[in-house]
């Protein structure tokens, strides 16, 4: 109860029922061209420089919440499961922060500030990963935050919000989003990780490590299943696969225990496509085409790794990858609302930078290549650790560049 009280939580709570709706989105014309997208302001209260601000904290905490995580897949191929989860965290912690900034929430060093309803800045210094553990729950609920999950295209007309009503799962969303931020609530494990990857002897009491495993490989490899292009700048079968995960999930409830399971659950299904066809206006037969899955499809396995309470390495990075995804989604909302081309302009020159590009490889040839990282994450799921950087380096290199896939995942 004291916590309740406590003026920090106070302030996360307010911040997260009464940010500016839109704050960041109407920064964006404001971002300038070249190295630097704006000019230092965040103690501004001027309305116009904190909306940039905000922006500009969007964009940089996303693209840094990739880079977070693809360091955390190269120490999970070195067997360095410490390292990798105090990675992962922090990639979660940068996607949150981008997603808080998209809801007008600064996260930072000194005070962090929030615009309020009558356009005033609101500031106070708090302990920025408190803060987030502060603020999560109640920013979970709002409009605009289940608006940025649940507008993720699993066709070009269908978003998941028409999924999750087809299925009557109104609330579902903002519950995903509470268990996936678990270490941002939960952030203990990230201080065990890093005190063992930091100064503990852990190794020698408990042994050297698993590197005759697969396990880390066919993680990277079921991520790399979710990352891969549909073909269209800013979509990712990742929010198809989860759409069918959503559907068999309810199907599989409703057929369970009946006397023919496999025919309840096709018409369940049945049912539940017609009236995502009645709601969006698409043919029945495009969805029965597009929803021809097999309920038990391996690549759900994502999904139930990243909602289980555990903190284990696997589980870590997963909720890590699905809050970067979360995070990349309503950077391109805001992207294409604004039309910003500086953004987009930045957002190339720090992929150059971070030696995702050069001089001979461009954006589109990234794009166009996208198989061949999750090619290079099947070579490395068939070996163990303890051989994959010796038969197969250039494969781990090239499949733990997970921040490649922004060259697709953002709408450019």
């Amino acid at each position: 109860m004291a916590r309740k009280t406590d003026p920090d939580v106070q302030f996360a709570i307010k911040a997260a029922k009464e940010a500016l709706l839109d704050a960041s989105l109407k920064g964006f014309p404001e971002l300038k061209f070249g190295d630097i997208l704006v000019d230092q302001k965040s103690s501004s209260n001027v309305v116009s420089e904190m909306q940039a601000d905000l922006a500009a904290r969007q964009i940089e905490h996303c693209l840094e919440a990739w880079e977070y995580l693809s360091q955390a897949i190269l120490a999970m191929l070195g067997c360095q499961d410490d390292i990798a989860i105090h990675m992962a965290y922090y990639s979660e912690l940068r996607s949150a922060n981008s997603l808080l900034a998209a809801t007008g929430i600064a996260n930072k060093e000194n005070k962090s500030y929030f615009i309020d309803s009558n356009q005033k800045r609101r500031a106070r210094r708090v302990k920025t990963h408190q803060f987030v553990r502060d603020v999560w729950h109640d920013w979970c609920k709002r409009p605009d935050t289940v608006e940025a999950f649940t507008s993720l295209k699993v066709l070009p007309s269908v978003t998941l919000f028409d999924v999750y009503n087809s299925l009557n799962l109104r609330q579902s969303p903002s519950q995903s989003l509470l268990k996936w931020g678990y270490e941002l609530l939960n952030f203990d494990k990230d201080h065990t990780s890093r005190n063992r990857s930091s100064y503990q002897v852990y190794r020698v009491y408990n042994g050297i490590g698993d590197s005759d495993s697969k396990k880390h490989g066919e993680l990277l490899s079921l991520i790399w299943s979710h990352l891969s292009s549909t073909g269209s700048d800013g979509q990712l079968y990742f929010e198809k696969i989860y759409a069918q995960y959503l559907l068999a999930g309810a199907c599989k409830d409703y057929s369970s225990g009946a006397e023919d399971e496999e025919s309840e659950f096709d018409r369940k299904l049945e049912s539940t496509l017609e009236q995502l066809s009645k709601d969006t206006g698409v043919p029945i037969e495009s969805l029965r085409m597009h929803f021809d899955f097999d309920k038990d499809d391996s690549r759900f396995d994502l999904f139930d790794i990243a909602a289980s309470s555990s903190t284990d390495v696997k589980n870590v990075v997963a909720r890590a990858f699905i809050l970067a995804r979360f995070a990349t989604n309503k950077l391109n909302v805001n992207l294409s609302k604004s039309k910003c081309q500086q953004a987009l302009e930045w957002i190339r020159r720090w992929l150059e930078e971070s030696g995702v590009l050069h001089d001979d490889v461009s954006r589109e040839d990234v794009a166009g290549s996208s198989e061949s990282f999750a090619d290079a994450a099947v070579e490395v799921a068939e070996l163990n650790l303890r051989r994959v950087w010796l038969e197969e380096p250039e494969s781990a290199s090239r499949a733990g560049q997970l921040k490649a896939s922004l060259c697709w995942g953002i709408e450019f």
